[in-house]
């Protein structure tokens, strides 16, 4: 679906629209996150993986990592293709070059200067480096002004089919791209991506999460949480909130994961879950984005584990598992 959604956006055409005022915050931030660019990381075990991690994302090459968008595209690959999850005939065929570019967005060679040929677009780099970026919002309102064409094309059961596979974060980049324009066209398209088998019960304080993949879930109930924070609604704070709670004291091991082969399983049962396969960093990370946008009076249910201490903090919030329900 990672592939799907870059595919979307590739297939892009012309339209560009004028950014307008950016739409303000209704709900109050008690907090403003330390800015990451702010931190420092200087020796010990995690500045060793810091460097290992820029390391690999600076060897990686834009040609291989484009060959099978380009050849979905009908153009000829300049290189061999990556293997692995990344390999041929693979369900996230490609997906890494959606991935990669925010990673890189310092670097001397961007891979927007490959892309070009395959899509004729500027914003290969994706959502959030783009409107960082000189005519940034035209390319955002291009790439959603193509979502919506497509779907204008499907009535609401067709759409609600679609969603209930992974389809990244729609819904918040449509937030987030109100939240840039003032323009409340791209409020409602956030809202047609609202899984409403997922975010009803969840409004109504219901834990369905078992047996559902983890990483589908996390990025819708962002969106959730970014449309609360821009208007108020309070069936999106509730879902988001909820699930914060359920997550992180309820489904979570004390590095901060959650989950066995990419599923969530039964609330407060982990002991069985322990394995290989368990805690994907996908999850991880996506959980603390929600965490630093969730620094609300209204959203504050209890201790913030990913907030104190890092993932490791959930030692601390573990004493809150009896009474988090209530």
């Amino acid at each position: 679906m990672y592939v799907l959604a870059l595919l979307v956006f590739v297939a892009a055409g012309g339209v560009t629209g004028q950014p307008g005022t950016p739409a303000k915050m209704v709900i109050a931030q008690e907090a403003r996150p330390l800015p990451l660019s702010d931190v420092r990381l200087t020796s010990g075990p995690l500045k060793h993986a810091q460097d290992l991690n820029g390391a690999c994302l600076l060897a990686l090459e834009p040609d291989r990592m484009m060959a099978f968008l380009r050849k979905s595209a009908g153009l000829e690959p300049k290189a061999e293709g990556y293997g692995g999850w990344d390999g041929p005939g693979r369900q996230l065929t490609g997906h890494i070059a959606g991935h990669h570019p925010f990673r890189r967005l310092r670097s001397e060679r961007p891979l927007v200067a490959v892309v070009g040929p395959a899509q004729d677009l500027r914003g290969a780099q994706g959502r959030l480096p783009l409107h960082r970026q000189p005519h940034g919002l035209d390319v955002e309102i291009t790439y959603a002004a193509r979502a919506e064409r497509i779907l204008a094309g499907l009535d609401d059961t067709q759409i609600q089919q679609t969603l209930a596979t992974e389809f990244g974060g729609m819904n918040e980049v449509m937030a987030d791209l109100y939240a840039d324009t003032g323009d409340t066209r791209w409020l409602a398209l956030s809202d047609r991506f609202e899984h409403r088998a997922i975010i009803g019960p969840l409004a109504r304080r219901e834990d369905i999460l078992a047996g559902k993949h983890g990483n589908t879930q996390v990025p819708r109930l962002l969106g959730s949480l970014v449309r609360y924070l821009y208007t108020g609604n309070e069936a999106d704070g509730t879902a988001a909130a909820f699930f914060w709670d359920e997550v992180a004291l309820h489904h979570s091991f004390a590095t901060g994961g959650h989950g066995r082969n990419e599923y969530f399983g039964p609330p407060d049962k982990l002991d069985d879950m322990i394995e290989g396969r368990t805690g994907e960093t996908c999850n991880v990370y996506n959980m603390i984005t929600v965490s630093r946008r969730s620094r609300s009076p209204s959203m504050r249910r209890g201790p913030s584990p990913w907030l104190c201490g890092g993932p490791s903090g959930l030692a601390t919030a573990s004493a809150s598992r009896s009474t988090a329900r209530s």
